[in-house]
């Protein structure tokens, strides 16, 4: 499923997928570590606060603390 998100600097991508969009995305931390929330990114752009201890490959991102800076495109 791809999913397109506006950009939002103030709440993580997850918190937008889930109450904004309505897409359950499966998670367990919320902080970064355990790399369940993982996602496919295919256009835009997104940054973290504190970087994220999970392994993510160059076209993914963790969306429980990744924050938006374009509007984002993201295979779920």
């Amino acid at each position: 499923m791809k999913v397109t998100l506006p950009a939002s600097n103030d709440c993580p991508v997850l918190s937008q997928l889930i109450e904004k969009v309505g897409v359950n995305v499966h998670y367990e931390c919320k902080h970064g570590v355990c790399g369940a929330c993982r996602c496919k990114i295919t256009a835009g752009f997104v940054f973290y606060e504190q970087p994220p201890l999970a392994y993510l490959r160059k076209d993914e991102i963790l969306p429980c603390i990744a924050k938006t800076t374009s509007a984002i495109t993201l295979e779920i």
